[in-house]
């Protein structure tokens, strides 16, 4: 598809395919449409002009989509986030190796190292590792240390997991298992 912004003249001089019935002021607006193949844009927007608001878009096709997010926020003045990437070792590599790796170790083994993935942002997602349950002893345990020290080194310092390194992370996992027939996660 073309990345380039729309003017407001291409709004002008072509119809909408098909939009919301009903255009409220409310959450969870939902509407589903059955459009034949084509390239389209697709334009969210909130009730009253200027505000920011989030929204979900699930397409489904029949074959391979290779559907893409141009811009993943709509507003003004907000300042995007970088983040460095480190390798993910799972557990489950560390028990196979006799491994043991901290977050430090971790962090600069993946130094200088910068992922295609990670130079197109994509939407945040924030998946909160298990916290200790009340009126357990504060020290977690040795897996749990190792689980939130995973999560840490995929997630970072803000503990969020992106669109992408969530695909990568369940992309690591599946092609691990040979027996499976799939062509993996896509966005």
């Amino acid at each position: 598809g073309n990345k380039q912004h729309l003017q407001k003249d291409f709004f002008l001089y072509n119809a909408s395919k098909a939009r919301s019935k009903t255009y409220i002021n409310m959450r969870e607006v939902s509407q589903r449409f059955r459009l034949p193949p084509s390239e389209y844009v697709i334009v969210p927007s909130t009730y009253e002009p200027h505000q920011e608001g989030e929204f979900i878009l699930r397409v489904f096709s029949e074959k391979r989509n290779l559907s893409e997010e141009v811009e993943n926020t709509i507003s003004v003045d907000r300042p995007v986030k970088k983040k460095k990437t480190k390798p993910i070792i799972f557990v489950s590599d560390r028990a196979n190796s006799n491994k043991e790796l901290g977050v430090d170790q971790e962090s600069e083994e993946g130094k200088g190292k910068t992922s295609p993935d990670k130079q197109k942002q994509s939407p945040q997602f924030s998946f909160v590792p298990p916290q200790p349950q009340p009126g357990s002893s504060d020290q977690e345990s040795e897996e749990q240390q190792q689980f939130r020290n995973i999560f840490k080194q995929i997630a970072g310092d803000d503990m969020e997991i992106c669109a992408d390194e969530l695909k990568k992370v369940l992309n690591t996992v599946v092609n691990k298992h040979k027996d499976l027939k799939t062509h993996g996660f896509t966005l």
